[in-house]
């Protein structure tokens, strides 16, 4: 047996050799929907989109692998029949494709000798996180505790403050969904960009102070969930959720910036659609003016603002249960405010980082328009 699997790490999911069968020769079924405890929510058997495991080939050469990647429901499925794998002899994740029967999706991989990365997006554990915080303390950035999580990991919130003490403040989070890896990469994107000497940094800087919260479900990230804080724990997302310190954290971080913008990363799996969920058209429009469709990645902008969304649920207000950070920002502090949905369909991180700071840009010039600032 050349090829093993490994789980159990920082991010793995499944999340133990549980869910890891050999079916024969570098063969394997998986299943990503399998909990320590019973789970609601994104965290059931169908519904979740979370996979992340390690190959570890022991040989000289590469071996032919087939991963058959059971998620037990048809739900979700047709979203999940592409994966991302990172070898020793790559420099990025590759996108491969895999083929849809009944609820499995099966993989032919090609795994070099060494420890290779695969999962259904690429990944961005709770170690490469860190990482990134440990980067900054040499950098002028201000990094705060503002809370913990249930497990008592930290929940920080990074500062780059402009020099103009008229600046406006721009809250900008990330990883609220834990498997929505693509909110990372374009925090890298943002924090590369705003500590840079590009011009149009210096401009955008003497305009807004960022206050930077670049991971707010660390939990749900290091335990390899789907959406939540853990198998029954709060949904980041929504302002009315399950009791969470996570929870907390993110709400006093943002009552205490009461931000002027505020900016929310996420990734979907529809591929073809860039989502734009805004409180205000007039600012949607404009995004897309300086950000147009991604045609290179075989996207296009889906507008949806406060207005359409009640529309559609044939309601005045946006419901309680519905509340997004956006909304509460803008009832409570009167935000421009914008949740990005970005689908990883052929970005691979390096473009993904580019995206990340092409949407601060957008938005931020946006909102200058709109106010003469």
């Amino acid at each position: 047996m050349s090829i093993q699997i490994i789980t159990g790490f920082d991010g793995s999911c499944p999340h133990n050799s549980h869910g890891v069968e050999q079916t024969g020769a570098n063969c394997f079924r998986i299943y990503p929907g399998l909990r320590k405890e019973a789970g609601w929510s994104e965290e059931r058997p169908g519904f979740g989109s979370r996979l992340s495991i390690s190959f570890v080939n022991t040989s000289m050469q590469s071996c032919k692998t087939k991963l058959q990647v059971d998620w037990e429901k048809t739900d979700r499925i047709r979203y999940h029949d592409i994966g991302y794998l990172l070898t020793p002899n790559d420099s990025d994740w590759v996108m491969v494709t895999g083929i849809i029967l009944e609820t499995t999706v099966v993989f032919d991989l090609d795994i070099p000798s060494g420890i290779s990365q695969f999962g259904l997006f690429p990944e961005y554990n709770y170690a490469a996180y860190l990482n990134l915080i440990e980067s900054l303390h040499d950098k002028p950035v201000e990094i705060e505790k503002v809370g913990s999580s249930r497990e008592m990991r930290d929940i920080l919130l990074l500062h780059v403050r402009s020099e103009n003490a008229g600046a406006r403040d721009f809250f900008i989070q990330a990883r609220d969904h834990s498997y929505e890896t693509a909110g990372s990469y374009c925090i890298e994107g943002i924090l590369d960009f705003l500590l840079s000497e590009d011009p149009v940094c210096h401009y955008i800087r003497s305009k807004f102070s960022f206050h930077i919260l670049p991971m707010s479900n660390p939990d749900g990230v290091y335990n390899g969930m789907s959406r939540l804080t853990w198998e029954r724990g709060a949904n980041m997302n929504r302002v009315h959720t399950e009791a969470d310190k996570a929870h907390d954290a993110l709400k006093k971080a943002i009552d205490s910036v009461k931000p002027f913008v505020h900016m929310n990363i996420h990734n979907w799996t529809i591929r073809s659609i860039d989502g734009l969920l805004a409180n205000d058209r007039c600012i949607a429009d404009r995004i897309c003016s300086y950000m147009p469709d991604d045609a290179a990645h075989y996207k296009k902008w889906v507008i949806e603002t406060r207005e359409d969304f009640c529309k559609s649920k044939n309601v005045p207000v946006v419901p309680v249960e519905d509340l997004s950070w956006k909304d509460y920002c803008y009832e409570h502090f009167g935000a421009r405010g914008v949740t990005f949905e970005f689908p990883w369909f052929t970005l691979n991180t390096a473009a993904m980082k580019r995206k990340g700071k092409q949407a601060l840009i957008a938005l931020a010039l946006s909102v200058i328009e709109e106010d003469r600032l």
